[in-house]
């Protein structure tokens, strides 16, 4: 049970014997056996079952500080609001356990408090000054709490440039999708009502369930289940159209897959020459990726043959997966985006990639007092890359950067966005450039 041992591997440098706090590891362990039985009941039935059920029963089942703290840690990525419930309750039962502090202080920074996470930081930092996690931690909560120079200070001590890979990931502890279970329980009751169009996102959920920013897998169990209640729910032509995808996506991602790949879009009459396009955006996205991979679909051909049919099925079902294989389609004929399309993606379909898209065409024409850069910023106001460029703006206009950059900064912290890998290079260079600012 990988969720089981999660505190082992957050705490796995962390000093039993530091002064003035204490260990429970040897009780942590019995209670773990004590709930063993409970964690594999929840991962049988929480593949066919309701998710707050199964959720409901293991949390009944976490009896005592030791239990709850290993139940908190089972469901740190199924669901935050029982998950900090628990080890909120544990911490508060002994604030001096290190390994409850520990994750008591998780939890409060994924809550973003950011004081009161480092608060903990800091005792744990004490208590094991080699492990970089809490460095990289405290450089987020210093620069969301004014504490400019500490957060420089507290990245420059993580050493990103030796441990990138431990630093990306301590990033994703706190900042990875937590939504999964719940979005697949929600696919799975539209779909049991006879909302079948939920059966494309539950499949491709399935297909690339997430494990973290950088690697994913197919989810054996719950791809099994939820192909079975789809074929029991939606029309014939429905179900082909997934098992296909189920299908192609499973072949191995190499050359030899293509005449495969062919063979199974032609039976199905999907996208190749005149075949129809699924039902899905999403799903259509991945699909004609893989074809003009394998060159099986060449793009100006498809456009001609497609495009205008694509874009009208988006407009009519606000699907913005299809208006933006159009986008793609377009940039690929044409080399550029119609910004009219950018901006139906972003003010009407409320999709983040196409503001990107609309203001990075824009280039030097970008303004710091732009009205319409300041409404994406109020839209989006998480967003990374479009804070980057209004960054660039002020850069460009010779303005003081240091407010620009620890706003930028808060930003790539909790998302990585700007980097086109998901990594933390663009977080690196970003504090770089506030640490040379006077």
């Amino acid at each position: 049970m990988k969720r089981l041992l999660i505190f082992i591997l957050w705490s796995v440098s962390l000093a039993a014997n530091a002064q003035g706090v204490s260990s429970r590891r040897e009780e942590i362990e019995v209670a773990a056996k004590k709930l063993d039985a409970s964690f594999t009941k929840f991962d049988e039935d929480v593949v066919a079952q309701s998710l707050s059920d199964c959720i409901g029963s293991l949390v009944h089942a976490a009896h005592g500080a030791c239990a709850q703290f290993l139940v908190s840690n089972f469901l740190y990525n199924i669901d935050t609001t029982a998950s900090f419930r628990l080890s909120t309750d544990a911490y508060l039962a002994d604030s001096m356990c290190i390994e409850f502090r520990f994750t008591y202080a998780n939890q409060l920074h994924r809550k973003r408090r950011y004081a009161e996470a480092a608060r903990l930081y800091e005792q744990c930092l004490k208590e094991t000054p080699g492990d970089i996690s809490y460095h990289v931690w405290l450089a987020d909560c210093y620069i969301n709490t004014g504490r400019v120079q500490d957060a420089i200070n507290a990245w420059d001590s993580a050493g990103y440039n030796e441990h990138h890979t431990s630093i990306d990931k301590a990033i994703w502890a706190i900042y990875g999708k937590t939504s999964l279970y719940h979005m697949r329980d929600t696919y799975r009751k539209d779909l049991a009502g006879g909302k079948t169009a939920s059966a494309y996102p539950l499949i491709m959920l399935d297909m690339m369930w997430e494990q973290d920013w950088w690697n994913f897998r197919v989810n054996e169990r719950f791809l099994a289940e939820d192909m079975r209640l789809a074929k029991e729910k939606c029309t014939a032509d429905e179900y082909d159209e997934l098992a296909a995808y189920v299908h192609i996506k499973k072949l191995p991602a190499n050359e030899g897959s293509k005449d495969s790949v062919k063979l199974i879009l032609e039976q199905g009459h999907l996208l190749i020459g005149n075949g129809k396009i699924p039902g899905d955006g999403n799903i259509t996205s991945d699909l004609l990726r893989i074809c003009i991979g394998y060159e099986l679909v060449p793009e100006m051909q498809f456009y001609n043959l497609h495009g205008e049919d694509i874009r009208q099925r988006a407009m009519k079902e606000n699907d913005k997966d299809l208006l933006n294989i159009y986008a793609y389609l377009q940039a690929s004929v044409y080399r550029k985006v119609d910004p009219a399309i950018d901006r139906i993606g972003w003010t009407q379909l409320k999709d983040e990639r196409f503001a990107i898209s609309y203001f990075v065409g824009k280039a030097e024409k970008n303004r710091l007092n732009d009205p319409e850069l300041l409404q994406s910023l109020k839209d989006f106001p998480e967003s990374a890359p479009l804070y980057w460029i209004y960054t660039n703006c002020a850069k460009n206009e010779q303005q003081p950067m240091r407010p620009y950059l620890i706003e930028l900064i808060k930003r790539e912290f909790r998302t990585l966005a700007t980097d086109p890998d998901k990594f933390g290079n663009s977080l690196n260079a970003f504090v770089g450039f506030l640490a040379a600012e006077k």
